[in-house]
């Protein structure tokens, strides 16, 4: 069995409000969020997972979908014949 992993003190964007949710540790256990805690996490549930600092990083639930459809021609160096982005 995969020992559970605790991402630490990160920020959170839950996509309720515009404001992230800080700290928030998350862990995750098998693949799968079993557990999000604001502020202070339970000393059995630190005490049994791999502790991993987050501190300084944001956290985005995979459901959002942040790609973008470029239709410009330019291949990798579209910014650049944009006006305004290169």
């Amino acid at each position: 069995m995969t020992q559970a992993e605790l991402f630490d003190g990160a920020a959170l964007a839950d996509g309720l409000s515009p404001a992230l949710r800080t700290p928030v540790s998350v862990l995750v256990a098998a693949g799968i969020v079993s557990g999000i805690f604001d502020g202070d996490v339970p000393a059995e549930v630190r005490a049994g997972a791999r502790v991993i600092d987050a501190s300084g990083a944001t956290i985005v639930p995979s459901f959002v979908d942040c790609h973008s459809h470029l239709t410009l021609q330019g291949g990798a160096h579209w910014a650049a014949r944009v006006p305004g982005r290169g």
